[in-house]
């Protein structure tokens, strides 16, 4: 079993969940079981301030293997009207079906994204070998809106990717673990919260074994905003 985690439910009929918002939470189940699989349901949780539910649970129909299906009854989540936008909801689910039980974790974001600033670069440089200070890049922001997102993509070349991890430092200081390369494309996202978009951005990207060398050959930044009108 598992759940997709987008949001794809109503609040103010706009299909874009918001602070002071009633959610009817429609998440479709996929059966990655290799039998069909009946009774299936999804029961919500969350220790979040300003999160509640009018129905934690969603029930979905009999399944055939690898099919999908949209809930007979949702979940329907109630969001405070004094969450502000752009905070992210998460809540952990606990599946369960005829086959078995499963948990999960699922979320969605306050408010609709808007793009506030995007940076890139060609770098060709060497990440310097088994050195925890890595390759920097200081990236200068403007925009002053609040971030809730943080897209990182970059491109390198180095015969064992596995050993370079990203971190990123925002404007703030408070450095972020952004993720490890399992190959030579990488592409992560990171969740923040009450952080303004202007200053100096630093992405880290660090070799942090010896032996194996490798270059940063591209790499790209964008803060995510949201918006709730």
């Amino acid at each position: 079993r598992q759940l997709f985690s987008n949001f794809s439910g109503k609040g103010n009929d706009n299909g874009i969940p918001g602070p002071g918002e009633v959610l009817v939470w429609n998440i479709p189940l996929v059966n990655y079981f290799g039998e069909d699989m009946v009774g299936a349901f999804a029961r919500f949780q969350t220790t979040e301030a300003g999160v509640g539910f009018l129905e934690p649970t969603a029930i979905y129909p009999a399944t055939e293997k690898q099919e999908i299906v949209s809930p007979d009854t949702a979940a329907v989540v109630v969001v405070s009207d004094k969450l502000p936008c752009g905070s992210r909801i998460e809540m952990p689910v606990l599946v369960q079906g005829s086959k078995g039980i499963d948990s999960q974790m699922v979320g969605f974001t306050l408010g609709k994204p808007a793009v506030l600033f995007r940076a890139a670069g060609e770098s060709g440089q060497k990440i310097p070998d088994g050195d925890q200070s890595g390759l920097t890049m200081d990236i200068a922001a403007d925009n002053e809106a609040q971030v809730s997102i943080v897209n990182v993509t970059a491109s390198l070349t180095h015969t064992r990717p596995s050993q370079v991890y990203f971190r990123l430092y925002p404007p703030n200081g408070q450095p972020i673990m952004i993720g490890m390369a399992a190959k030579n494309t990488f592409e992560e996202k990171v969740y923040l919260s009450e952080t303004s978009g202007a200053g100096t951005w630093i992405l880290q990207v660090v070799d942090h074994r010896t032996g194996e060398f490798g270059t940063l050959d591209s790499w790209g930044i964008e803060l995510v905003g949201h918006t709730c009108q």
